[in-house]
């Protein structure tokens, strides 16, 4: 399948610049795929705990939702087909995808779809998602569609649910979302050691896209230094972020890599408390 690519990605937190590099391996057949990052989820249930870190490997991954955001920020269907608003804002129809499946092999349905978003409002969940869920009053599956009832607009809803607060889980056939995520992506974790490392396989139904990449494995590195020796020695093919930017000039041999230069849409928040008196 050819030759796999290498990268580090890197963020600059003043300029909030984005810096990539890629590279050939000719060392690692392209049926796996090696990703080192940072931030390791201690859990995989993205219900009740709103890391970032879990959405990072499982969104899109192994969990899909209604609707997602494309590379470009452009809202584009995934499970649902289509969808309509009506005009008071109030009332949201998805007509599904019928040719969507879990990895189980269950039928993605309106039933399964809304039970898994009143999981995600309830109070089960973290207070993130229901706040993002909070506008919503009923939902309720009718034949091939599910709808969504507002107590009051919410111009950000579609947006959400195309994130964590709208994946939808194979509540019938999974024993422990914190180690046994079950959605209808296109891959499945295969294996899970918190801290450490988190492994996909390519779904046995996944059915909108056949991954070309069958394995994924995500590392975590809490030592900068020896994550940056992994990608120059090719244990790694992709870093997702380099925490020591200053060490971006290992990688300037353009017979290895390549680098990409751009902007992320990423936020830093910098909070201050002005009712405490600086020390």
């Amino acid at each position: 399948m050819g030759r796999l690519l290498r990268a580090v990605a890197v963020i600059g937190a003043a300029a909030l610049a984005l810096t990539g590099l890629a590279g050939c391996s000719p060392e690692r057949p392209q049926s796996t795929l090696v990703i080192g990052a940072t931030a390791a989820p201690a859990t995989l249930d993205l219900v009740s705990n709103t890391a970032a870190a879990i959405p990072q490997v499982l969104l899109y991954n192994v969990y899909e939702t209604l609707v997602r955001v494309d590379d470009f920020g452009t809202l584009r269907p995934l499970l649902a087909r289509q969808w309509t608003v009506s005009p008071d804002g109030l009332t949201y129809t998805f007509t599904l995808d019928d040719r969507a499946r879990f990895a189980s092999g269950a039928r993605v349905d309106a039933a399964a779809v809304a039970a898994s978003l009143n999981l995600l409002r309830s109070k089960k969940s973290g207070p993130v998602l229901q706040t993002q869920l909070s506008a919503i009053r009923s939902i309720d599956a009718e034949g091939e569609r599910v709808v969504l009832r507002l107590s009051h607009r919410d111009n950000l809803l579609i947006y959400n649910l195309a994130g964590s607060a709208g994946v939808v889980i194979d509540l019938a056939h999974t024993r422990d979302l914190a180690v046994h995520p079950a959605g209808s992506g296109p891959y499945r974790v295969t294996g899970f050691s918190p801290g450490q490392e988190v492994d996909l396989q390519v779904s046995p139904t996944a059915w909108h896209e056949r991954p070309q990449v069958r394995s994924i494995r995500f590392s975590y590195y809490s030592d900068p230094t020896s994550q940056t020796a992994a990608l120059l020695s090719g244990d790694l093919d992709v870093v997702t972020d380099l925490p020591t930017p200053q060490a971006l000039s290992r990688f300037s041999d353009p017979s290895r890599f390549t680098v990409w230069r751009g902007t992320t849409n990423g936020e830093v928040v910098l909070g201050l408390n002005n009712s405490t008196r600086a020390l």
